[in-house]
Parts: C-alpha cells; structure tokens; sequence
C-alpha cells in the first residue's frame, strides 16, 4: 500500500502539472485518508486551534457547564467543527479562535 505522504505528492504532482483538479485531489486525500484532507496550511491552523479547543474546555469544566466525563465527546465534537470550518473555506485569529461572517 502507498504511503499517505507519497500519495500527496504525487498527487501534488499530477495537480501541478495540470491532470487533476484540487477538488479531485481532495476528493481522493480524502478517501485515501478515511476522513477529511487537511493541506499544509490547514493542518498549521488546526493545530493552532486545538489551543483553543483547549482553553475553552478548560474554561467550561472551570465554570461547571461540562463535567470531567464530557470532556472527550465534547472535544471531538468541537474538533470537528474546526474541521469543518477549514474545509469551508474559514479563517481563524492569531489564537486559534475561529473568525465567523466576515
């Protein structure tokens, strides 16, 4: 089977060259990933975000709105929010906050 990464740059490749669209390399990332394909600069802001998935999860069991059993069904479910929101086209701040209707 061919390695993830290897499959990107090839695909990249293909792209680049004009063979394929970004929504079919997308739309094969995707398959071949078994879920969402994030891009370089997708990842980078997801990974910005999950300090702020952090901290807002903090804050809710801090205020007592979640409890400690909740925190992983509400972490994947703000988790994949943010995906949801990249692959939409959204933006965050500098933060990690994701920015809405602008």
């Amino acid at each position: 089977m061919t390695d993830v990464n290897q499959l990107e740059q090839q695909l990249n490749e293909q792209m680049n060259d004009g063979l394929i669209t970004e929504f079919e390399m997308r739309r094969i990332m995707s398959r071949a990933t078994g879920g969402v394909y994030l891009d370089a600069t997708q990842k980078e802001q997801y990974a910005t975000a999950s300090e702020y998935i952090n901290e807002t999860l903090n804050t809710l069991l801090t205020l007592g709105v979640i409890s400690e059993k909740r925190i992983v069904s509400t972490r994947k479910k703000m988790e994949k929010a943010v995906v949801k929101h990249l692959t939409n086209g959204g933006d965050f701040t500098d933060n990690g906050r994701p920015i809405f209707g602008e």
